[in-house]
């Protein structure tokens, strides 16, 4: 199922959507492959690694608004997003922290008040880890 924005969704349309958001999505701009769309009100984490090596992790309903916002921080401001990765989450502050464990955990430090921006990890090693880590979660939940 794929949704469309301005959809009206019933609460089964939602359920199939919030499904369908939980497969990870991989955009790598060097692939040139990846789809940047989710439904506004889908809990997703993310992470996002730009072209000077900075790394952000986070947490959103709103994808696509917290991307223009991140990519517009002082940080990284002028340099291209290089790779993103996202997936639906039912718990989105507790997967969130564990994003922020693993960067630290693969070498990254931090940046910033919130922690959630760092540098010395490289995305595609995070990446890797969290889909790991996150399905392993996901099973013991089960």
């Amino acid at each position: 199922m794929t949704a469309f924005k301005g959809q009206a969704l019933s609460a089964d349309s939602l359920e199939a959507v919030k499904a369908e958001a939980r497969v990870p999505i991989l955009f790598d701009r060097a692939a040139g492959k990846g789809v940047m769309y989710t439904h506004r009100g889908v809990d997703v984490v993310y992470i996002l690694e730009f072209a000077n090596g900075t790394v952000k992790v986070g947490q959103s309903v709103d994808f696509e608004t917290r991307v223009r916002a991140n990519c517009s921080n002082r940080r990284v401001r002028g340099h291209k997003l290089m790779r993103f990765w996202r997936v639906g989450s039912d718990a989105p502050l507790a997967d969130e922290a564990t994003l922020i464990r693993l960067a630290g955990e693969l070498g990254g430090t931090a940046d910033g008040r919130t922690r959630e921006w760092f540098t010395g990890v490289e995305g595609m090693t995070l990446i890797n880890a969290a889909e790991r880590e996150l399905a392993t979660l996901e099973r013991e939940a089960s």
